[in-house]
């Protein structure tokens, strides 16, 4: 489990107030993690040296800034060496080259709604520590999802987990991590955003800034974060004493944003502010297309 953790703390970053949220991977992060894929797709050992910034930099479509800050990051942090008039070596090993393992990242999903999970930087960070991910899209638990656990270290979980599924989980007795909100966080090792606070916060900028007919366009109601997306946005209207007209909420139904925004749009309420889940974003920007909001 502490391996599983630093994995994902590696892959998430807290902000400032305390949101979880997936890092955004500026250029020179991502011109470190190539470096660190040379390093090891090169199988490179302590005292070996890089290629050139040059012939770095041929590989990857990154700007020489880029790659510089990303080599004098890996340089603090121990990673290489670099030697005036000689270039960069090795300093220190990313990984034994003797295969670790297996992991399987298990997605659910239902027959209408396609996989939602990005596993490139799991993927990515489980190769150059050559553990290799495994990744199944599921419906229902089966004796393939079984017969491949047996084979792992441990398991990622994404996706609409029921109670047949936790149990069915729980069975197969590995360490797990779940990837996003469900009704079981008190009770299994889950990593997410924190839905509820992030729409409280909302709020809170909306009220500071003289809002005061504030909306929410939220998921769907089999969705469980748009529930915490929900309880966020009420708890923080009622903090600043404001009434919830539950006409100001919709709720979206899968495959149906555009015609359930449209409508929620249509009742002509007066909104100066509106929280929306970013799921149906891009269909609420093209409902306001013509409209004065």
């Amino acid at each position: 489990l502490l391996f599983l953790l630093k994995v994902i703390i590696f892959i998430y970053t807290l902000d400032p107030n305390g949101v979880l949220c997936m890092n955004k991977l500026l250029k020179y992060n991502q011109a470190k993690y190539e470096v660190l894929n040379v390093i090891a797709k090169d199988r490179l050992k302590v005292g070996d040296r890089l290629p050139s910034e040059r012939d770095l930099g041929s590989r990857f479509n990154f700007s020489a800034i880029s790659l510089r800050r990303a080599l004098k990051e890996l340089a603090e942090q121990g990673y290489i060496e670099k030697r005036h008039g000689s270039g960069t070596y090795l300093n220190r090993p990313i990984c034994d080259w003797d295969k670790k393992g297996e992991m399987m990242f298990l997605e659910i999903v239902r027959t209408d709604i396609p996989p939602t999970a990005s596993t490139y930087q799991v993927k990515e960070f489980m190769r150059e520590r050559n553990i290799d991910l495994k990744i199944i899209t599921a419906i229902k638990p089966d004796t393939n999802i079984a017969n491949t656990a047996s084979n792992c270290i441990g398991i990622f979980v994404s996706g609409r987990i029921d109670e047949e599924w936790l149990a069915f989980l729980r069975m197969l007795d590995l360490p797990m991590i779940i990837v996003g909100s469900t009704p079981f966080m008190n009770s299994v090792l889950t990593i997410d955003r924190d839905w509820e606070k992030a729409a409280y916060m909302m709020v809170e900028v909306f009220v500071n800034k003289g809002h005061r007919q504030i909306g929410l366009i939220t998921g769907d109601k089999e969705y469980y974060p748009s529930h915490l997306i929900y309880k966020g946005y009420r708890n923080a209207m009622e903090q600043a004493g404001l009434a919830v007209d539950e006409r100001q909420v919709v709720w979206i139904p899968i495959g149906q944003s555009y015609e359930a925004i449209s409508d929620f749009l249509n009742l002509g309420d007066k909104y100066d502010a509106i929280v929306v889940e970013a799921g149906p974003l891009p269909q609420f920007q093209i409902c306001c297309w013509g409209r004065e909001l």
